[in-house]
């Protein structure tokens, strides 16, 4: 719709709700009019990360341990037509994140083994077009999966054998 040559009327409101909507120009001067070609532009519902979290609640693994399965909370998006995912990891819980390669669904089931520090968990939700192409991701709020780390220490003695009674050098 015009108001007049260069005066363009933009409708933003309607990009806050899911939709697909076609769009032309009708400028009218006087009694001339013409029509501009017609656009579509979808727009899709806003993605849900969610919370990331530890199925069995277990923030706490020890050195070489075994992370049970990562999932998110709170009313995620879940899988579908154009969604894809990512996990991600970060020693601090800030940028940057390390994309974990192959963890491209919904869970992450973390290797036995392949934590040897604190690290914290976040799925990365995106939406993409039907080329493949990115259009928009959401990053879910973070879980920490504690490692501790606990030495034996040595036991050093000069002394193999004592008799009954006396104490080891």
């Amino acid at each position: 719709r015009s108001r007049g040559l260069g005066d363009v009327y933009k409708r933003q409101d309607i990009y806050n709700v899911a939709g697909t909507y076609t769009f032309r120009r009708d400028a009218v001067v006087g009694t001339c009019s013409v029509t501009t070609n017609v656009v579509t532009i979808t727009v899709y519902g806003a993605l849900v990360a969610g919370v990331a979290s530890v199925t069995t609640n277990q923030t706490v693994i020890c050195s070489g341990g075994d992370p049970d399965i990562l999932t998110t909370t709170g009313g995620a998006t879940g899988a579908g037509a154009g969604i894809t995912f990512i996990w991600q990891t970060s020693p601090n819980d800030s940028a940057p994140w390390t994309d974990i390669a192959g963890t491209d669904s919904e869970e992450y089931n973390p290797p036995n083994g392949s934590q040897a520090t604190d690290l914290y968990y976040r799925r990365v939700v995106i939406r993409r077009d039907a080329l493949g192409l990115e259009l928009c991701r959401a990053n879910s709020d973070s879980v920490l999966v504690d490692v501790n780390s606990v030495t034996a220490g040595t036991i050093s003695s000069t002394q193999s054998t004592v008799c009954s009674g006396d104490t080891p050098l």
